[in-house]
């Protein structure tokens, strides 16, 4: 990930920050729009290594309203059940109806996110996750809602 910050930086990105090695960038970009930076940063990504990396961002003000709405403040936590945001790369993507399983649950479908609990006592499969993949035709990239709360600090 040392490699991709100093990239990004040479590429005029200023205050960047990789996280986990989970793939997840905090940066500050000129660009003011989103969907700007995300092609800059595919073509970006694409000529360094060489294959496409789709990229999905939203901007420090959206994550932050994200976290003060908090969809999961009715859910009580454990080990065993899992908090999932799935960013959408289409933000106005047409919602498909997406089948709950035993232990897999849509609390929210947001215009540009898919709010989700996966209850690992029910099941340890990932076909939940498969079937958000498959309906959003793969323009989708989920995340841990403790990640999102990592990253909080560092907007």
């Amino acid at each position: 990930m040392k490699e991709l910050k100093v990239f990004l930086e040479k590429q005029g990105y200023a205050h960047v920050k990789t996280i986990l090695n989970s793939g997840n960038i905090i940066f500050e970009s000129a660009k003011s729009k989103s969907d700007i930076v995300e092609k800059e940063l595919e073509s970006l990504l694409e000529t360094k290594f060489k294959f496409p990396i789709p990229t999905i961002v939203r901007s420090a003000e959206e994550i932050q309203k994200l976290l003060k709405k908090n969809p999961f403040k009715n859910v009580i936590a454990n080990e065993n059940l899992h908090l999932y945001v799935s960013f959408l790369k289409n933000r106005y993507a047409k919602h498909k109806k997406i089948e709950e399983t035993n232990g897999f649950k849509i609390i929210e479908v947001q215009k540009d996110a898919v709010i989700c609990v996966l209850d690992k006592t029910v099941t340890q499969s990932t076909k939940a996750m498969e079937l958000l993949d498959k309906s959003y035709d793969k323009h989708i990239t989920t995340r841990n809602w403790n990640t999102i709360l990592r990253i909080q600090p560092l907007l």
